[in-house]
């Protein structure tokens, strides 16, 4: 059996958390994970993402207009 791997990239940065999108389009983060250990191009885990609905209204608006999100 073919093992699949997780299609989370790191596409930036905002306020000292990693902003990941899925393959989905769906944008998550990522707290205390700065550049140097997440720089954008990485895959990540399901298991270490938080979806963005979770943050402040502010956080996440701003996430948003950076960032965008196909599936948002």
């Amino acid at each position: 059996m073919e093992q699949r791997y997780p299609d989370n990239l790191v596409i930036g940065h905002y306020k000292g958390m990693a902003i990941v999108e899925n393959e989905f389009g769906t944008l998550f983060y990522i707290e205390d994970m700065d550049e140097g250990m997440a720089p954008a191009g990485t895959v990540v885990e399901d298991g270490l993402m938080e979806s963005i609905q979770n943050l402040r209204e502010v956080d996440r608006d701003a996430i948003l207009r950076a960032f965008g999100g196909r599936g948002e």
